[in-house]
């Protein structure tokens, strides 16, 4: 395998190592806006049957 190849199989590892990266970093992201706004919800739920 040539050099090119291997700089070439490196630079795409490490582009598909940081795409999975920011994937993690926005699905937990999400989670904690979900849980959140489902506790808004609920506070918002309660207000309005008082």
């Amino acid at each position: 395998m040539s050099a090119a190849a291997i700089a070439a199989l490196v630079v795409t590892a490490v582009l598909v190592a940081a795409l999975a990266f920011y994937l993690i970093w926005v699905i937990l992201i999400l989670r904690r806006l979900t849980d959140t706004l489902g506790k808004v919800a609920f506070g918002v739920a309660s207000v309005a049957y008082r």
